[in-house]
C-alpha cells in the first residue's frame, strides 16, 4: 500500500527497500520479509500495507521494522517460526524475535541473540512439530541440529541430531523436508541423487526414546518432494 500518512521522517519506508528480499512468511496475521540487515513485518491482516495509518500515534497492528544488531557482519538467509516466535538463520549466528507480550505490535517486538552456528546456505530450516531442524557441515559431512521447544518456550541451543552417525551423511545437502504426522525428516545430498537420509523420532511419555538415521536408494534421481 502507499503511504497515507506523515513522511520519511514520521513514517519512514520500510528499510528493505532498495536491498534484496531474502526470505518470506506468514507470522500472528502478517506477511514477515527477511532483508539483508532488518525484519518488516506488515500492517496486521493487511500484507502488503507497510506503513503506519497515523504518523503522530502508535497502534498494535501498525508494521513493524527491526533491524538485526551484532558486533559482527550480519548476513540474514532464512527464517522459520516456531510456536513463540520466528528463528532467523544468518551466516553464523542465530536471532529469535519475538513479542514481549502476548500482542505482537511494534512497541512489544524484541530481537535477541539465540546461538552461532554456521548454516548450510542451500537448505531451508525445517519446521516439524514443536522442533526446527537445520543443515550444517562439518569436515565432509553433514551435521543436522535441531531447536526444540518446552511448554512454548524455546530452547536456546541446538540439539545435533547427528552426532550419533556423524560421518553417515555427505556434507553437501540440497533439500530437507518434513512429514510432520510421521516426525520424519527427509534429507537429499547431490552427491547421492538417488538416495534419501531419513531421520525418525519417537517419544513416549514425552521422552525421546528413538532418533534413528537410516537411507532409501531409489532406482532414480530425487530432485525433491
Amino acid at each position: 500500500g502507499e503511504r497515507q500518512a506523515g513522511d520519511n521522517d514520521s513514517n519512514p519506508i520500510p528499510s528493505f527497500i532498495g536491498k534484496k528480499i531474502v526470505d518470506l512468511q506468514f507470522y500472528r496475521n502478517r506477511l514477515v520479509y527477511l532483508g539483508e540487515d532488518s525484519i518488516v513485518m506488515s500492517k496486521a491482516n493487511d500484507y502488503f500495507n507497510l506503513f503506519n495509518d497515523s504518523a503522530i500515534r502508535a497502534l498494535n497492528d501498525d508494521p513493524i521494522d527491526v533491524f538485526l544488531g551484532s558486533n559482527f557482519s550480519v548476513r540474514p538467509k532464512f527464517m522459520e517460526q516456531y510456536e513463540g516466535g520466528l528463528i532467523v538463520f544468518t551466516e553464523n549466528q542465530q536471532y529469535v524475535v519475538h513479542s514481549a507480550d502476548q500482542a505482537l505490535s511494534p512497541l512489544t517486538v524484541r530481537a535477541e541473540f539465540l546461538t552461532d552456528f554456521s548454516v548450510n546456505e542451500n537448505v531451508h530450516p525445517v519446521r516439524l512439530g514443536n522442533s526446527i531442524y537445520f543443515a550444517d557441515t562439518m569436515g565432509a559431512n553433514a551435521v543436522i541440529r535441531k531447536y526444540i521447544t518446552k511448554q512454548g518456550n524455546l530452547v536456546r541451543d541446538a540439539i545435533e541430531v547427528t552426532s550419533h552417525v556423524d560421518t553417515y551423511i555427505p556434507k553437501d545437502v540440497k533439500f530437507m523436508f518434513g512429514i510432520p504426522n510421521k516426525n520424519i525428516v527427509l534429507v537429499g545430498v547431490e552427491s547421492e541423487p538417488k538416495t534419501l537420509y531419513v531421520y525418525f523420532t519417537y517419544e513416549q511419555g514425552g521422552k525421546l526414546v528413538q532418533s534413528a538415521w537410516s537411507k532409501f536408494t531409489f532406482n532414480f534421481d530425487v530432485y525433491g518432494m
